[in-house]
């Protein structure tokens, strides 16, 4: 929840958004999202990747990078209650007034509560340093859908596109130069039966001449 709460604050420039804070928080919280029950911290982290990596708003390895490191800082922190406590409040004014406002009663009034109250300040660290140690290597994996898959279909897509069009230029210019040479013959000919008509009757154009003269004068 801290981390899709996260997401929204980033992308919202740390402002609440009426139109789609509820959405993008309820959406990328497994948790809220379908009551997802996490076997430990890799699992959780690995979803929150996949999650924000596939939310139809901003989806970048980047961010979701970003939005771990604030919540390590944040939980780190000497007030961590008070800023996770703050980070609950955020998601609760999100839903108070939405069809997500059911959550509130669910998850978040609970979750602000057990934070004042029931907090274990020393599992709650050891979960934040598994996160730091397995970050790096659910930074860099692949997500899980194929897209390795897809990138080598893509670039050999892209490769055979590139061939073809090399081979119809070539193809192009020969043509071109196979048109040229045509032409070219087809004017000498030209040129030559011109010359030809003209030695036959070489008394035409004296008398077309001759002709003008006349109806000018």
């Amino acid at each position: 929840i801290l981390l899709a709460v996260g997401y929204d604050r980033l992308t919202n420039n740390n402002e609440l958004n009426e139109a789609n804070s509820h959405i993008n928080i309820h959406r990328i919280s497994g948790t809220l999202a379908y009551f997802v029950e996490y076997d430990g911290v890799e699992q959780m982290l690995r979803s929150f990747y996949r999650r924000s990596c596939t939310y139809p708003y901003y989806r970048n390895k980047e961010i979701a990078m970003a939005c771990v490191q604030d919540v390590i800082n944040g939980v780190t922190s000497v007030e961590r209650k008070v800023w996770i406590q703050r980070q609950l409040l955020h998601a609760y004014e999100a839903f108070k007034t939405t069809e997500c406002a059911v959550l509130n009663h669910y998850f978040i009034k609970d979750y602000i509560r057990y934070v004042e109250l029931g907090l274990n300040e020393q599992i709650l660290l050891q979960c934040i340093e598994d996160m730091q140690k397995i970050l790096p290597d659910i930074h860099h994996a692949a997500l899980g859908f194929g897209e390795e898959t897809l990138i080598q279909k893509l670039l050999q897509d892209i490769i055979t596109q590139d061939e073809s069009a090399d081979s119809t230029d070539s193809d192009d210019y020969d043509t071109a130069d196979s048109e040229s040479d045509g032409s070219d013959s087809d004017n000498e000919s030209s040129s030559s039966a011109a010359a030809t008509d003209e030695d036959t009757n070489p008394n035409e154009n004296v008398l077309e001449k001759l002709m003008n003269l006349k109806l000018s004068g």
